[in-house]
């Protein structure tokens, strides 16, 4: 009898035990009276993109910086909740505080929808990392965008683009949502495979024989290297003994180095060396200076 009682007490005291945790779970945080209105409860999935274009009817091509199998979305962004910082509670924003470069943490139902880029299914907020910017894909693209305004005689007729980004610090999703935007705004198939894959699956013809010349007749390939190089910079003499500054002190996050090219056939190709960039502390990439060769054939 005494046995039974022990073990209904400890029934009971679990029982209690598990109420009051179910009760701590449902109840909502604790008001610090602020005006700020709370971010909404998360119970589906959340993924975590880089803002990698913004379209004049405010639809998003979010790059998926977890994913290795480099997932690109689109996202339409009108009327959706935007939030600073994953908070409990968090700071409302304007559409307007949405830039390329952004990191964000979309909230949504679970499913993704079947297409290319996908689309979120049951889209419930956009959340800003703030202290994330880097927009590193805009940077690239615009020297995609130089590269093609030179020696225009070789874009002509293309049906795909090929944009190799592997020798970059850009994600597996950054760099396939930088060549899908950029092939796009030229009418053309986005692809992301190099020069040899391209020979590899027999994209490059003119490859055998005693008067081989090599050549994409349907595509161009475009490639951005960086490189190990030093960015130099002139700083401010210091005496003996003085600790030598941060860069940060200078506006100067990070710094990169690369080279870029385009190619179509043997002799048709053009390209830059020695380029150098300069991000600012806000994360902002600045104009880049080729300070190599530009070459052509």
């Amino acid at each position: 009898m005494k046995r039974s009682l022990s073990l209904l007490l400890v029934l009971s005291l679990l029982c209690a035990l598990l109420a009051g945790c179910a009760g701590k779970v449902a109840c909502p945080p604790a008001s610090d009276g602020g005006d700020q209105e709370p971010l909404p409860k998360t119970e589906g999935a959340v993924a975590r993109c880089r803002v990698v274009a913004v379209g004049e009817d405010n639809t998003l091509l979010l790059a998926d910086v977890e994913s290795e199998r480099g997932d690109i979305y689109t996202l339409d962004a009108s009327g959706l909740p935007l939030y600073r910082e994953p908070t409990e509670r968090g700071e409302l924003l304007a559409d307007s505080q949405l830039a390329v470069g952004a990191l964000v943490e979309v909230a949504f139902g679970g499913d993704i929808l079947e297409s290319y880029p996908a689309r979120f299914a049951e889209v419930r907020s956009i959340t800003v990392l703030p202290d994330k910017f880097d927009d590193r894909c805009a940077l690239y693209l615009r020297v995609l965008g130089d590269l093609w305004g030179k020696d225009e005689g070789l874009n002509g007729d293309v049906k795909y683009i090929s944009v190799d980004l592997a020798a970059t610090s850009l994600t597996p999703a950054e760099r396939s949502a930088v060549a899908w935007t950029f092939a796009q705004s030229h009418g053309a198939e986005p692809m992301e495979l190099s020069y040899e894959q391209l020979c590899a699956e027999g994209y490059i013809s003119g490859l055998m024989g005693e008067n081989a010349f090599p050549q994409w007749e349907k595509g161009i390939l475009f490639t951005i290297t960086e490189t190990d190089e030093l960015v130099a910079f002139s700083l401010p003499c210091m005496s003996e003994g003085e600790e030598e500054p941060s860069m940060s002190q200078f506006n100067i996050k990070n710094t990169v180095s690369f080279g870029a090219s385009k190619w179509r056939t043997a002799l048709g190709a053009y390209g830059f060396s020695k380029c150098v960039a300069v991000q600012n502390n806000d994360g902002v990439w600045g104009d880049y200076h080729i300070n190599g060769g530009e070459w052509i054939s």
